[in-house]
């Protein structure tokens, strides 16, 4: 029973089976369970009821802009807003699994690889019940690792021109999609044969394409700059604290208790099933261990930005958000699990422990439903608009704007 079960759900048909039928039956849950948005989805309900440059300076327009035409198709609905954020969940999957094919010769792997996301708290749970933008972020960064990995044997226009689009559209979905392409692009310049495919001119075309998909938003900022330092001092300092040191130290703190947050559960059993991967050693195939040192080196790169920001200008709160690079952790780690070959039976029992904990996601959805009258716990979710609206309309309420805040 389990080598069957390991063996379908890591063959190509049972791996696109899965997602499906699994994003939809989370999708449904969450869509019929609970009458309600959370603050991310509630904040699209309003925006996107109109197109615009900007929305706010928390975030780029780009999924507001997705929202506005999926609501212009299915009509303003929490069904249709969920829809989004489920459609961009299975992009990632789908992009982590052709990534995966083509770094690992191992078909199990590449599935194993792929799935590994089910097991991340913020991608399973969090991003149904809250995210947006930074679903549309990790969607962004699998695609443009994608791009950049097809650039190692594609020298083609259209290869370049993928990785400009891809680039543009991240820009457009977080802000903090520069930091990781940067990183990105720099690890992949340590290698010599990116480097020449940097050093030409369809390279900078690309990087051209991106700067016009961003450039319209980039007009907007121009006007906003007041605003953006305003939401970006407040994200990031913390005025509460009066000592430098102590402002330090919590943000390295921060950061090193985030990337290992990010990192949960996955590695309560990815570590035992798999202990030597996390060891100093070789990987496999030249391709394999060239990408493995350039996702490396990403990460080294990130956290060196991230430190020199904490040294030189104080940052002291460090969000979940910023840690969504970490998606590209199962490409990294699976490629020294395919090159120390471990013996089926562990990746049978690494299959099923994935299983289970998505499991429990649909699981936790009912649990969170059925218990809400005790514990009156997230309120938000269950606001049934469509009484609401009604209610307003027995009063007279016929066209205008409500601000509210803090309910119920």
């Amino acid at each position: 029973m389990l080598f069957r079960w390991h063996q379908w759900i890591t063959s190509p048909r049972g791996f696109y089976i899965s997602v499906v039928f699994y994003l939809c039956a989370v999708w449904a849950l969450r869509s019929s369970l609970f009458a309600g948005v959370g603050g991310d989805d509630a904040e699209q309900l309003i925006f996107s009821q109109r197109w615009a440059l900007g929305y706010g300076t928390g975030n780029p327009p780009l999924y507001t802009w997705a929202a506005i035409l999926l609501n212009a198709v299915f009509g303003v609905g929490i069904g249709a807003t969920e829809a989004l954020k489920f459609g961009l969940l299975a992009t990632t999957y789908v992009l982590l699994y052709q990534a995966a094919r083509l770094l690992f010769t191992d078909v199990r792997i590449v599935a194993l690889a792929a799935l590994t996301p089910v097991a991340f708290y913020f991608v399973a749970w969090e991003a149904v019940l809250g995210f947006t933008h930074s679903i549309a972020l990790i969607a962004m960064v699998a695609g443009f690792y994608l791009c950049l990995l097809k650039l190692e044997t594609d020298s083609r226009w259209r290869a370049y021109l993928w990785l400009g689009l891809i680039g543009g559209l991240g820009l457009l979905a977080k802000y903090n999609f520069g930091l990781i392409a940067i990183a990105l692009l720099a690890a992949a310049a340590t290698d010599t044969a990116y480097r020449r495919k940097f050093m030409s001119l369809k390279f900078a075309l690309a990087c051209l394409l991106a700067a016009a998909i961003f450039a319209p938003h980039a007009y907007w900022m121009a006007h906003h700059l007041e605003e953006l330092g305003v939401f970006t001092r407040d994200r990031l300092m913390d005025d509460t604290m009066n000592s430098a040191v102590a402002k330090r130290l919590q943000g390295i703190f921060l950061t090193l208790r985030g990337a290992l947050n990010f990192l949960l559960p996955l590695l309560i059993f990815l570590v035992p099933l798999f202990s030597k991967a996390f060891l100093p050693s070789g990987t496999g195939t030249n391709l394999n261990a060239r990408q493995h040192r350039i996702i490396g080196r990403t990460y080294l790169i990130v956290g060196l930005l991230i430190l020199a920001g904490i040294l030189l200008f104080g940052i002291a709160k460090i969000r979940a958000h910023v840690f969504f690079i970490m998606i590209l952790f199962p490409l990294f780690i699976f490629a020294r699990i395919e090159a120390m070959e471990f013996s089926p039976l562990r990746h049978r029992l690494y299959a099923v422990c994935i299983t289970i904990v998505a499991l429990l996601v649909p699981a936790g959805l009912i649990v969170k439903f059925a218990v809400y009258p005790q514990s009156r716990f997230d309120t938000n979710l269950h606001i049934s608009y469509a009484t609401l609206a009604g209610k307003l309309q027995d009063a007279g309420f016929k066209k205008g704007t409500i601000f509210a805040d803090g309910y119920p």
